[in-house]
């Protein structure tokens, strides 16, 4: 089915919740601008079933009022300090810790373990690994969220990452 300007428009619309459940006004939203994506943050998720049932829910939805168009469900779920769950999902250690074992085949699979898990509850992006390079040790925005200082390393492990994430059919 060929969709409108109008939905098309909507499919480039990346939502976020303000709660872990559908409202009335999030669902009539949704349908009349056929927004095709949504982004989770802490306020909407917290465990793996309540995740994995409003993910359901919002795959539902979203194909149902947008020609069947598969949404992207999204999340930036890092490791480290940022992490969305507090239960049912595995606690990840921050790039900067990751890097620090020097081992690319055990990053990716960080991130298989890390895309297997999202997967599992209906997630098929992360906006994750951060490739930012710590070039400024008093950057408390980036700091340990970063594989390092150095551009060859964070290019290796965050390919690594996303190697592992993508081979579990998330996109990173």
């Amino acid at each position: 089915m060929e969709l409108t300007l109008r939905q098309k428009i909507g499919q480039l619309v990346l939502y976020s919740m303000e709660s872990n459940e559908i409202t009335p006004e999030t669902k009539a939203l949704m349908q009349e601008y056929c927004i095709g994506n949504v982004i989770h943050f802490g306020n909407n998720v917290t465990d793996f079933e309540g995740s994995k049932a409003l993910n359901a829910q919002l795959r539902e939805l979203i194909k149902g009022s947008c020609a069947g168009v598969e949404p992207f469900i999204s999340i930036d779920h890092e490791g480290g300090r940022v992490f969305r769950f507090s239960t049912d999902f595995t606690w990840f250690p921050s790039h900067l810790a990751v890097s620090a074992a020097d081992d690319e085949a055990l990053t990716e699979e960080i991130g298989r373990a890390m895309g297997k898990e999202l997967r599992a509850a209906g997630f098929n992006l992360n906006f994750a690994p951060v490739v930012d390079v710590n070039s400024n040790v008093g950057n408390v925005v980036i700091g340990a969220r970063s594989f390092g200082d150095n551009a060859e390393a964070v290019s290796l492990h965050g390919a690594a990452m996303a190697r592992g994430m993508q081979a579990e059919g998330v996109m990173a």
